[in-house]
């Protein structure tokens, strides 16, 4: 299923990487070959001449673009498809219309913790903050001077203690970025949907008209109005999503947006796992009906069955508390070391 030159798509598969217009989503479960199926769609595209400069595939993680460009780029080297996240094309954006000083430099999560730790040493703040809460508090307070519409600002997930101490170490955060010509990713999504929408007839950006999402349920509000924000009217779009997949909620991810795409797209569902065993896919099936009440339309198929060596699975119930099960594993990996000679 890896071997891009070797692969022979299912009948849903094709069906998929064959659609041309309207708004598609897909549910795809981990194994079921989206990856591929995403750069054939591209390399198809392209061949039926598709302007590259009119496509885009927004990924979630930098990884998957990895991936992704690495297939196209087989069968289109250079091929000029804006691939990647939104981060990236939000960075791309704001530099390319100079709308940030050449010279900024971006901070990325880690930097962004040590630099709101150093706003908050240089306030001499005794308050312990939950970062990632001081971080979004601060992200909302320059959205809301900004009269972003209040569906697309993000609150803090709790109450912040100590508010107004809060306030004053985000100021002083956002005076050191200043200072240093630093952006954090949220600002670029913070100014590239300020500017988008601030009807700028300056800025160079054609929109685009075949449009593709990877795990739509893990975009929050802003950036999926970014997305609408350079959508032609009628573009193709095709958004890639899993219920169960849902890991960014801490972000302003929420399973409601994927309801909502539901309701305006036709909707397919990718079955087939080429990656799992059957064995082992059987055995997720039924912990997910038992423990998870999983949103699935129909349960994961295998691409074939599989009977396990004696070896190959093994399942054993362990009674009591997770470290008890912790140091069952620890048992059972160094037995199978000493068996092996490792």
């Amino acid at each position: 299923m890896l071997d891009s030159k070797k692969i022979i798509l299912s009948d849903e598969q094709k069906l998929i990487v064959d659609l041309s217009e309207g708004q598609h989503l897909v549910l795809a479960p981990p194994g079921t070959g989206k990856t591929e199926l995403l750069a054939q769609r591209v390399n198809l595209a392209l061949n039926r001449g598709i302007s590259a400069d009119k496509m885009i595939c927004l990924t979630f993680t930098n990884r998957a673009a990895k991936g992704m460009k690495e297939r196209i780029e087989e069968k289109h080297p250079n091929n000029g498809v804006f691939i990647g996240n939104i981060h990236h094309f939000s960075s791309n954006f704001l530099f390319k219309n100079k709308l940030v000083p050449q010279f900024t430099s971006l901070l990325d999560e880690e930097d962004s913790d040590l630099l709101l730790r150093e706003a908050k040493s240089v306030e001499n703040c005794q308050v312990e903050f939950y970062i990632p809460d001081l971080l979004r508090l601060n992200t909302q307070i320059r959205q809301l001077k900004l009269n972003f519409p209040k569906e697309i600002i993000l609150p803090p997930a709790k109450p912040i203690p100590s508010l107004e101490l809060a306030k004053k170490v985000c100021l002083r955060y956002e005076q050191l970025k200043v200072e240093s010509s630093l952006l954090d990713f949220d600002d670029l999504l913070t100014y590239t949907y300020y500017y988008l929408t601030s009807n700028n007839n300056n800025l160079s950006l054609s929109k685009y008209s075949w449009i593709q999402v990877d795990e739509v349920q893990d975009l929050n509000p802003i950036q999926w109005e970014i997305i609408k924000l350079v959508a032609e009217t009628d573009a193709h779009i095709l958004f890639f999503g899993d219920y169960e997949q849902a890991i960014f909620s801490f972000m302003g991810a929420k399973l409601e947006r994927l309801h909502t795409i539901e309701k305006e797209c036709r909707i397919h569902n990718l079955q087939k796992n080429f990656r799992s065993p059957s064995y082992l896919l059987q055995i997720y099936i039924d912990y997910a009906k038992t423990h998870l009440s999983p949103k699935w339309k129909k349960d994961p198929v295998p691409n074939k069955i599989e009977i396990p060596n004696q070896d190959d699975l093994l399942l054993i119930k362990v009674n009591g508390e997770n470290i008890n099960e912790a140091n069952y594993i620890t048992h059972l990996t160094q037995r199978r070391r000493k068996s092996l000679n490792f």
